[in-house]
């Protein structure tokens, strides 16, 4: 069957996307073989806590959605529904995995800025905030997504033909934007403040991941928000994989980094600082020193 050029060049956008799902896959797989070894020793060998449960949040259901996604790509002869049933699993599961490593984040960001009920409240507000929003503005955009099975326009090629909807996804794009932007800002400005003083490798390790970790994130939001924003319909999920990927493998890293550099102070077995288990690592303000916490 003969194919109009606009109908070839729309498949060729869509396998783009296809492309950046591996690639997302790719990394995902790659990190975890490079960190393993890692994780057993902090994250399995530690004793159980909050951050114990974050970590694995944050880290293993992303190998689901991505198994998912992927063959969501290069599946042969997807129904319709198949095709539906899928984007909207892989949709929500890849919302939880970012949204997660938002949540860490801001538990961070709780620790640098002092743990006060008012530093909590305001991180609570706006995590909270960005995930109604997102549901809301996600729900919306799912149910208005169409697709046409493969097999009617070209058998030969796997996956699922994207047939169009609204753009209320351009609003989680944009709150997850704005989140990521207010936390780098505000550890930026947290570490101009400690450059000229002492600080401890603790400190040093979240100024130096933080930093170099939201920038890298953000560079993918800009990405992903450009693309519901210009709203070609075969690119709405063009980077959304990769994104998945990123998020999930620096909040990992983040955590097993701050852990590793915890246990150089390790006293008697375990990871601790003195006589605290490192659940968290927090920051007590005017002592220029971090504090262990019991959360991550």
């Amino acid at each position: 069957m003969l194919l109009d050029v606009s109908v070839i060049e729309s498949l060729f956008r869509l396998q783009l996307i296809t492309y950046l799902q591996l690639v997302g896959t790719t990394l995902l797989i790659t990190d975890w073989l490079l960190t393993i070894q890692d994780e057993v020793v902090y994250i399995w060998q530690a004793p159980w806590n909050r951050g114990t449960l974050l970590f694995f949040l944050t880290r293993y259901p992303a190998f689901a959605d991505s198994a998912l996604a992927v063959y969501h790509h290069v599946t042969y002869g997807l129904s319709e529904d198949q095709c539906a049933n899928l984007f909207h699993i892989v949709g929500w599961m890849v919302g939880f995995g970012i949204w997660t490593s938002e949540l860490i984040y801001g538990i961070l960001i709780q620790a640098l800025y002092g743990r006060t009920l008012k530093v909590r409240l305001v991180v609570a507000l706006v995590w909270l905030s960005g995930v109604v929003a997102s549901i809301t503005a996600f729900e919306s955009f799912q149910k208005s997504q169409t697709f046409v099975a493969m097999d009617i326009i070209a058998p030969s090629i796997p996956g699922c033909y994207t047939g169009g909807g609204n753009n209320t996804a351009l609003i989680p794009a944009s709150v997850l934007l704005f989140n990521q932007t207010v936390a780098l800002i505000l550890t930026v400005m947290k570490a101009i403040q400690h450059r000229k003083g002492s600080t401890t490798s603790l400190l040093r390790i979240f100024f130096k991941d933080g930093i170099i970790y939201y920038l890298a994130l953000q560079a993918v939001a800009v990405a992903v928000w450009v693309t519901f924003a210009v709203h070609i319909h075969e690119y709405i999920n063009l980077a959304m994989g990769l994104q998945r990927s990123m998020h999930s493998i620096l909040s990992a890293r983040i955590l097993l980094n701050l852990r590793y550099e915890a246990s150089k102070n390790t006293v008697g077995g375990g990871i601790s600082i003195g006589d605290e288990p490192i659940d968290v690592i927090a920051f007590t303000p005017g002592s220029g020193e971090w504090s262990a916490q019991r959360d991550i």
